[in-house]
């Protein structure tokens, strides 16, 4: 099952992606003695990011496009990919939580596929916004890499990021989830962000 929710955001369309999936969640890590996985925090940080959307661009569409229920995982990249070129959108954030072999790994980090100018772009603007309003230090100098063999960063022809928020596997980056607003002040730095690369593309 698919649920594409539409909500309005300035003049574009944007496609909201959730990282994995309930039946292969991601990453999964104790907090606070309870489990607690990367698919949870993304599916609460798109929401909230979703709601403020919808909240200050109540008439134009863009979409939360989840496919939490889709088996096996890999099929689930592939809808995503499809939606997205299906309903034109003009940008897409995948919102994910890193994880790492050694504990010691920490920080900020915006993927975005290799000579992809305009998704370099976007990924800056939300890195930059992150560093404003979490306290975690910015990976790789500006916090912006370019990958080549991530999937949804190929298969996607319009700007596209994967955001990783922090490390769930570093204990310092996981406490952050638990002040009480941590989720609230993601998304919000998430919509700045994604509000400052519309910006500078004369769309606001």
């Amino acid at each position: 099952m698919i649920n594409v929710y539409h909500i309005g955001f300035i003049g574009m369309k944007v496609a909201l992606l959730n990282a994995h999936t309930a039946y292969s969640p991601g990453a999964v890590q104790t907090l606070e003695g309870f489990p607690t996985s990367e698919y949870y925090w993304s599916h609460k940080i798109n929401t909230i990011l979703l709601k403020l959307i919808q909240d200050n661009h109540p008439n134009n569409s863009s979409a939360i496009i989840d496919t939490s229920n889709i088996k096996p995982y890999n099929k689930s990249l592939s809808y995503k990919a499809f939606f997205v070129k299906r309903d034109g959108y003009d940008l897409t954030v995948e919102t994910h939580l890193n994880s790492a072999v050694t504990k010691l790994a920490t920080g900020i980090e915006v993927l975005y596929g290799i000579g992809r100018v305009e998704s370099k772009n976007l990924a800056t603007n939300l890195a930059e916004s992150l560093a404003k309003f979490i306290p975690l230090k910015l990976r790789h100098g500006n916090g912006v890499i370019d990958r080549k063999n991530l999937y949804i960063l190929k298969a996607i022809s319009c700007p596209s990021v994967i955001v990783e928020v922090l490390f769930l596997s570093n204990e310092k980056d996981k406490s952050y989830l638990t002040f009480p607003r941590s989720a609230e002040i993601i998304a919000n730095s998430l919509y700045e962000g994604i509000s400052n690369y519309i910006a500078t593309k004369g769309d606001a």
